[in-house]
């Protein structure tokens, strides 16, 4: 199976993931709220809205370990070769360019 290009506009990227962690978050309330509305109805107290919460977390908790396999597949297609790395200590040779181009100066 080949790479598919996502060559989306960056703003539809931001939108497709927003609307991804909503219907997470969705799923772990509304369960939540029918169960209340099934509990006020039939006057069960609160046993239903308990159950409702906890199968709404628990496919809560199934998308999301989706959404993050899915992105760490895509992680690591990555080339790590193509990535600029962050060299904290400069070589000895850019300091010494350094200071011969301010004696240049002065």
């Amino acid at each position: 199976m080949g790479k598919t290009v996502d060559d989306r506009s960056a703003t539809a990227k931001a939108l497709s993931k927003s609307s991804e962690v909503t219907s997470i978050c969705l799923l772990m309330i509304v369960p939540g709220l029918i169960g209340y509305a099934i509990d006020r109805w039939l006057g069960t107290g609160f046993v239903f809205m308990v159950l409702g919460l906890l199968f709404g977390m628990g496919g809560a908790g199934m998308q999301l370990v989706r959404l993050v396999s899915a992105n760490d597949s895509r992680i690591k297609d990555v080339d790590l070769t193509k990535v600029k790395k962050f060299d904290p200590e400069p070589e000895e040779d850019d300091w010494d360019s350094k200071d011969a181009q301010e004696d240049e100066w002065d």
